[in-house]
């Protein structure tokens, strides 16, 4: 069995980064629990509980400027909801925005410190970029999404890694 591809080690990376994220310190709320952070193709929001998804990967890769080296860009798609503290879209846009900002910053301390990006990016040949928006689930649907706060967010690694990776 050969080594875990790039793709795969950058999706558990992030995986890992988000279900660090414990409601203490920087973060508003806690993905530690048991799905809390999922890897599917859709959500099935609720009014008792928030939740994050890693719905969609793709890969892209070119050949590298150095020899034995590849350019790859992971993209993921992630999206999540929390429900609203009060019974306004307000309340519900301003979750969602607290529930994308600690998504962003595991994102970022995940660029920072795992160890899997590290070992498979050649030097500094990395970066990672995350995208999102917010909505408040009433200008969704109110019936199906009301005092919801949901967001959708690309998280984009670019990296040059070793070939065989």
């Amino acid at each position: 069995m050969g080594a875990i591809p790039a793709g795969e080690a950058f999706t558990d990376a992030l995986l890992t980064a988000l279900r660090a994220v414990d409601g203490t310190g920087d973060y508003w709320f806690d993905l530690t629990g048991d799905d809390r952070v999922i890897e599917a193709d859709t959500l099935e929001p609720t009014l008792d509980s928030h939740q994050v998804a890693l719905c969609k990967v793709e890969l892209t890769s070119v050949s590298g400027e150095v020899m034995g080296y590849y350019g790859l860009t992971w993209t993921c798609l992630l999206m999540g909801y929390a429900p609203a503290t009060a019974d306004t879209p307000s309340s519900a846009a301003r979750q969602a925005y607290r529930l994308l900002n600690d998504c962003t910053l595991a994102v970022q301390r995940m660029r920072d410190s795992s160890p899997s990006i590290a070992t498979l990016a050649k030097g500094d040949a990395i970066d990672v970029r995350i995208t999102g928006a917010t909505r408040h689930g009433d200008s969704i649907d109110q019936d199906l999404y009301g005092g919801l706060g949901m967001f959708a967010a690309t998280v984009e690694i670019t990296a040059e890694v070793e070939e065989g990776a």
